[in-house]
């Protein structure tokens, strides 16, 4: 995440910060040096949480949007849709519910990236700094308590008290 926040300040953000907070300069500063200066510097933390609330949103939706079309011109049986319990604009109602979920996930996901970025985590650069086995074990580990995890979370869903809530829409 540390190279796309610094790939985004160096092309966007800072021009965007640089306008919407602007460094109080003072009339001797020339306008080619102060021109992407911000009162909220690159290691501002709430300008770290803004930044990857709007990347991961962005990429989120681009993701999702992305990879939905192509499931549902590809893959995506259309004669569910003559089904009696297929609801009227329920395509369009599954487009805005999962839209809307994105900025929530998002909430949830910007403190682990941001701890990353702060140095709180044990990522390395260079794959034979641990040895490719561990690097190999270490994907295969993530990927199974991560799907694990979203067991256990849908499981809860499903509880009679959250269900109505949460999960049913």
């Amino acid at each position: 995440m540390d190279y796309l926040l610094n790939a985004a300040d160096h092309l966007v953000l800072d021009a965007v910060y640089a306008t919407l907070f602007p460094l109080a300069t003072n009339a001797t500063t020339t306008t080619t040096a102060s021109a992407f200066l911000s009162s909220l510097p690159r290691d501002n933390d709430l300008r770290i949480w803004l930044s990857l609330f709007v990347l991961v949103s962005l990429g989120g939706w681009i993701f999702y949007f992305a990879l939905a079309s192509v499931s549902y011109f590809l893959f995506y049986d259309k004669e569910q849709m003559k089904h009696p319990r297929f609801l009227k604009d329920q395509i369009k109602l599954e487009i805005i519910c999962a839209s809307t979920a994105i900025p929530g996930f998002t909430i949830l996901t910007v403190p682990f990236f941001w701890l990353e970025l702060k140095g709180y985590s044990r990522l390395y650069e260079d794959p034979a700094e641990y040895g490719y086995v561990y690097l190999a074990l270490s994907v295969a580990m993530f990927l199974f308590f991560t799907d694990m995890g979203i067991y256990f979370i849908h499981r809860a869903e499903h509880h009679p008290s959250i269900y109505k809530r949460v999960h049913k829409v």
